[in-house]
Parts: C-alpha cells; structure tokens; sequence
C-alpha cells in the first residue's frame, strides 16, 4: 500500500529542495525579481529573498523526517499560501515578469500555470498535513480534519475564483 502522506513529504521537499537551490545560487537574480515582477520595495526584496530560500530549504528538510514531517506540511502550507496570495495580487496587478519560483534552475513568467501550481502545493500540503497527523482513525480528529480539508477546498476556490477575474481582467487589458 503507498503512504501518501510520506509521497506528498517526498514530492513537496523535492519541490521545495529545488527551489531553495535555484534561488540560492541567483540569489540577486530572485530578490530583483521580488522587487520587479511582485513589486516589493528593495530593501525589504533583499531580507526577504533570503528569508524565502531559508523558509524553504528548512520545510524541506522537516519534511524528510519522520518524526518533523507535520510541522513541516504545516510550514510548507504557510509559505505556499502566502507565496500564492503575493502571486495572485501580482499578476492581477498586471505584472507578468519572471516568477523566480525555481531561481535561476528554471524561468518562467508569471501567469495561470504558477498560480496553479501554487494552489496544487497547497492542496498536497493540507492532504499531506491531514495523513500525517497522529490518531486519524479516532472521531476527534476526523470531525476536525474535515473541517480543515473544507477550509482548503473552499480557499482553493476562492483563488480560482480570484484566478479567473484576474484572466478576464488581463483579456480585457490586451484588447485595450
């Protein structure tokens, strides 16, 4: 029988392991991304692209431990979150630079396929999360974990709701 909760651990920490390195070795590359393509202030781009490759390279370092592996679903589903709340207001805004998501290992722009994916990392985080944790046959943890996956879910379709409002708009942006 497969463990899912140990192959999202495992798929979620190559993600993260590849994007950390990917950043890290541009990191002035990412923090000029994080100041073009999402518009954050310099300053602030500098501690920040650290502070992301950091953030990353430790979930995925919690994730491939056994014993850390839910506070490691747990930090991914933090920072895939923020990070596709910072994208999605980004590419509403218009902005379609290079994403940065996997540094200077592989370039995109941002766009529909990076929110998606976003979304889809959170998704196998919370799932990930859910398998993970201790006593999941008991009643008291399925009442509440249905509770989170509904939370998900209904934030997954917030953001595909956002998602496609954000594709309209850039339609309607191009005809002008």
């Amino acid at each position: 029988m497969v463990d899912i909760a140990f192959a999202a651990a495992m798929i979620l920490a190559a993600v993260l392991a590849v994007s950390s390195v990917g950043k890290a070795l541009g990191l002035r590359n990412f923090q000029d991304v994080l100041a073009g393509t999402y518009g954050l202030p310099a300053g602030a781009s500098r501690t920040l692209g650290l502070l992301v490759v950091i953030v990353e390279a430790a979930s995925a370092a919690l994730l491939m431990v056994p014993a850390t592996r839910s506070v490691g679903f747990a930090t991914s589903a933090i920072f895939f979150v923020v990070t596709l709340a910072v994208a999605a207001s980004a590419y509403r805004a218009g902005r379609t630079g290079s994403c940065g998501c996997f540094g200077d290992v592989v370039q995109e722009q941002l766009g529909p396929r990076t929110l998606q994916r976003l979304i889809a990392l959170v998704f196998i985080c919370g799932l990930g999360l859910i398998l993970s944790l201790p006593d999941r046959d008991t009643i008291a943890f399925q009442l509440p974990a249905a509770a989170a996956v509904s939370l998900v879910l209904a934030g997954t379709a917030v953001c595909l709701t956002g998602l496609a409002s954000a594709a309209r708009a850039a339609r309607a942006m191009r005809r002008e």
